[in-house]
């Protein structure tokens, strides 16, 4: 009840732009770096395999790409995505973890080969307290709030999230990060 509580009181703070972030350019490189390592133990100790994959579409200027982000915050939104991902993904399921710098934008995109997400659910997951099976309660899973957070966060950093899936295939949960314009 209190994680219910707190996710709730986060998530109207965020909604009212009155949440504190600080945010800091970050390069790309060390964005992915950061990331890259950072679930992998988690995920093996799930009973789960887990990879990264980064790719530049501007290979040129990978490294000089920064974004202006608040770190904490996005590791919030990555270990929410995650954490789902985890969830509908059984024991020895991959769970991949994409990044991608194309000429405006940083791509993050977690893809599992779990459940999948129905396509009448699709257009709701970032809607808070939604969940598939509105009997279940949360003893059993989260409080639904996970996404509609992670979406607040993506769209104060100027970002945007979305998903795509495939029942029986596996989802994917990606946002974009805007890269800095040269002098900003």
């Amino acid at each position: 009840m209190n994680r219910l509580i707190a996710d709730l009181f986060q998530l109207s703070k965020l909604e009212a732009r009155q949440m504190d972030f600080d945010i800091q350019p970050v390069s790309t490189e060390d964005f992915i770096r950061y990331f890259d390592e950072r679930y992998e133990l988690e995920l093996a100790g799930a009973g789960l395999r887990f990879e990264t994959v980064a790719y530049s579409l501007r290979p040129e200027a990978h490294r000089q790409a920064i974004v202006k982000i608040d770190m904490d915050r996005i590791d919030q939104v990555l270990t929410n995505v995650i954490y789902n991902a985890v969830k509908h993904t059984p024991r020895g399921g991959l769970i991949q973890l994409h990044f991608i710098v194309d000429e405006h934008s940083l791509v993050v995109q977690v893809q599992d080969n779990g459940s999948g997400i129905d396509p009448e659910d699709l257009p709701y997951i970032f809607d808070r307290f939604y969940k598939k099976d509105k009997s279940r309660n949360t003893a059993g899973g989260g409080s639904g709030l996970g996404l509609a957070i992670a979406k607040e966060i993506i769209d104060y950093h100027g970002g945007r999230i979305w998903a795509q899936s495939r029942v029986g295939q596996g989802a994917c949960i990606a946002f974009a990060l805007p890269l800095v314009k040269g002098g900003e």
